[in-house]
């Protein structure tokens, strides 16, 4: 019936077998962890940096165990990481503390090197698993090949999946229902998950990430802002440029640096008859695609179906959304804050925190958070610090230089979890939510728009 009833009535090995006749995936061998197993574990490592996404608090007055953690990037040692992984009271109960016990799991293996060469600590975690858990590993010599595997993984080719069904209420007792199909998709999704973007080649850009600058090369006034106008309207973020007409051209000339080409001979389709032309990187191709209307161009574009922009978020642009908060938060810090400058409907601010983050050398580095909150009840966040190199960065899943700066891309299967970035001194990062809400066009739409808060 239940897992839980399966642990109750047969203990792990049953869990085992209940879960393989479920899923049809073989389980290698199982570790049993207490509470107190677990954050005598987290002592003995030091702790592990954790990007909390939200405030944590049930005071000592209510009905709930107590837990008081602050939002951010910051180090959880033990009473506070079992209070972290163990929370249940939010919006998804059991489902998001799920989420929360995978994410610190992938943050202590991420942060493994820290203590991979340090034997006799890993010496001290070995005997402290062996002494305070249940496994059917029955010895160190069988566990110590597993440790190391752990330090040597890397977390970007770490694969979890969420089954979470339905939850009905039955004769007065909570389930969680998945159907036979639900099943079969997430062990197929474990077992064959969506590769990962390669380094070299980055998200999709979409229309809203780079600007098409129009500039009319006939005697046709306002030809240039007839095209720009036309353009904006299936998706385009346009600009009218100064009128060329003493470089006349016949058939439109399109000029796109290299990382844009697929986008340009779009857009030549669009625009035909067109010669697209691919240039260098310079000041004026930097960030975007120049138009040179010619003396062909009929006044109608032909956009093809396939130009409307695929997103599930709406991305308004030149939004300084709650500035007087962000405002109060510069003056709460030393560091020149940026902001975004893109927002999407029905997102809010929950906390603006200004705090110092211990960093591995032990020294208190500047830091500012800001949690936002989606329609969903989802938390995404806003990180700065000027500690520049968190183990929160390490493995990055690819690299991307956009608008000149380069931005690391954190994936979870196909979806972007993370986007980092440096400026001057102080390191950037957006944080999605557990869940991943925010899409991937958005995500990189809110990072590339940073401006300094004013």
């Amino acid at each position: 019936d239940k897992m839980n009833a399966a642990y109750s009535y047969g203990g792990p090995a049953l869990v085992v077998k209940t879960f393989t006749q479920l899923t049809g995936l073989p389980i290698n061998h199982f570790i049993e962890v207490d509470f107190g197993g677990f954050w005598h574990s987290v002592n003995i490592l030091g702790g592990v940096y954790v990007a909390v996404d939200h405030r944590y608090y049930n005071p000592e007055s209510s009905d709930w165990k107590s837990i008081d953690i602050a939002p951010g990037y910051q180090l959880l040692h033990g009473h506070d990481a079992l209070d972290f992984v163990r929370f249940r009271h939010d919006q998804k109960g059991d489902f998001t503390r799920m989420q929360r016990q995978q994410l610190f799991l992938k943050e202590m293996q991420r942060q493994s090197g820290r203590w991979s060469g340090d034997w006799s600590r890993v010496l001290r975690l070995i005997k402290s698993v062996t002494a305070e858990t249940t496994s059917d590993i029955d010895s160190l010599k069988k566990l110590a090949p597993i440790v190391r595997l752990v330090f040597a993984v890397n977390t970007s080719n770490v694969n979890t999946v969420h089954v979470e069904g339905s939850t009905p209420m039955i004769d007065g007792v909570s389930y969680v229902e998945a159907t036979e199909d639900e099943i079969a998709q997430a062990a197929a999704e474990f077992t064959d998950p969506t590769k990962r973007p390669v380094t070299n080649s980055g998200p999709k850009i979409s229309q809203k990430m780079y600007e098409v600058t129009v500039h009319n090369t006939t005697q046709i006034q306002g030809l240039a802002t007839s095209v720009a106008d036309q353009l904006a309207a299936i998706g385009y973020r346009t600009a009218v440029g100064v009128d060329a007409p003493e470089s006349p051209a016949t058939a439109t000339q399109i000029y796109a640096p290299k990382a844009l080409t697929d986008h340009a001979r779009t857009l030549g389709d669009t625009l035909w008859p067109s010669e697209v032309h691919i240039v260098e990187r310079s000041p004026g191709l930097a960030s975007g695609i120049r138009v040179f209307v010619g003396s062909q161009f009929d006044g109608t574009i032909d956009a093809p179906e396939e130009q409307a922009v695929e997103q599930t978020m709406t991305i308004e642009e030149d939004q300084l959304y709650d500035l007087a908060s962000w405002q109060q938060l510069d003056a709460d810090t030393p560091i020149s804050l940026q902001m975004p400058t893109v927002w999407s409907p029905g997102l809010t601010y929950d906390e603006f925190l200004a705090y110092k983050v211990e960093t591995t050398g032990g020294k208190k580095s500047h830091a500012t958070v800001t949690v936002g909150k989606t329609p969903q009840g989802g938390y995404f966040s806003i990180q700065t610090m000027r500690w520049l190199n968190p183990p929160a960065i390490d493995n990055p899943s690819a690299k991307r230089v956009i608008g000149g700066t380069k931005y690391l891309y954190f994936y979870e299967g196909k979806h972007v979890h993370m986007i980092s970035w440096r400026r001057g001194n102080t390191l950037y990062w957006v944080l999605n939510t557990l869940d991943n809400e925010l899409d991937n066009e958005f995500m990189t739409a809110l990072a590339t728009s940073f401006e300094r808060v004013k």
